[in-house]
């Protein structure tokens, strides 16, 4: 099927938006659209459509709000679906399902980085990397208003992971949460290459430095907590729990990182390359 008609397919959500009823004393509708004829049709039909597409988060976003389809407040999900559906839309309108449709079997490469000191490398490795593995990057990969969080979640089912290591990367509360989240798993480094660009990070004195940066983010966070009601605090809390990780796990990190033979920037990519075609091969014998 091309990509105009089932963006035209999708786009029938719109016509949907008329058969709310409300009476005048209620903001629930009086007519269930789960339950009428037309509706049911559409969703079994766009399920079937989008099956073609189950690697794409958008597409599954979209799939997973049809099974929901039963909520008391339909008004929410529906208007909920069309956002997502325009997410994908835009997938469809950029080509980029039409990638992940034919390079499924390809093995998965997650990218942790940090955009003010390693844009360039990773733009490099995007094109050197196309049509040999599928990159799992969040900025790219994260619809609008999805949760982080469950991006996190994803790490650790990738076939590698890639770090991008730089001072900054270091110090970025996002990249650390990405490093503990994929420490996880028991066979992370087994599938972690390091991409260091930065070799100040090889002298181990500078190791104290980042290790002291964290204590001290999480001290202060901790004592800024110590301000605000109990009832308040609990979302800080949770950030306070990832700050504590990161500096139990730092120290331990960047051994890992200085014990590895790890090849210069220049050529990391090419054996990046090297690492992917081997799962590849194991992946079609």
């Amino acid at each position: 099927m091309s990509n105009e008609k089932l963006i035209e397919i999708l786009q029938e959500i719109n016509g949907f938006e008329d058969k709310f009823d409300y009476d005048e004393q209620s903001i629930i509708p009086l007519k269930r659209l789960s339950t009428t004829r037309d509706f049911i049709d559409w969703c079994a039909n766009a399920q079937d459509k989008l099956e073609a597409y189950k690697n794409d988060k958008a597409a599954q976003n979209i799939v997973e709000t049809l099974e929901d389809f039963h909520d008391v407040d339909e008004t929410t999900i529906y208007y909920r679906l069309r956002a997502q559906i325009n997410v994908f839309i835009e997938h469809l309108k950029n080509d980029r399902t039409q990638s992940i449709a034919q390079n499924e079997h390809l093995p998965t490469v997650f990218v942790s980085y940090n955009e003010a000191s390693a844009t360039d490398f990773v733009k490099e490795l995007k094109r050197q990397t196309a049509g040999q593995c599928r990159l799992s990057i969040y900025t790219d990969d994260l619809a609008a208003w999805e949760k982080l969080s469950d991006f996190m979640k994803t790490i650790r089912t990738k076939d590698f992971a890639v770090l991008v290591i730089t001072d900054q990367y270091l110090k970025s509360e996002a990249c650390l949460y990405e490093i503990t989240e994929l420490m996880k798993d028991d066979n992370w480094r087994s599938k972690t290459m390091f991409c260091v660009l930065d070799s100040s990070i090889y002298n181990l004195d500078n190791h104290f430095e980042y290790i002291h940066y964290w204590e001290e983010k999480a001290c202060n966070l901790d004592k800024r907590i110590d301000t605000i009601p109990n009832s308040a605090s609990a979302e800080q809390n949770t950030r306070l729990r990832r700050l504590r990780n990161v500096t139990d796990n730092i120290g331990a990190f960047l051994k890992e990182v200085s014990d590895t033979k790890n090849p210069t920037q220049y050529t990391a990519i090419a054996e990046i390359l090297k690492r992917i075609a081997v799962k590849t091969d194991e992946q079609t014998e």
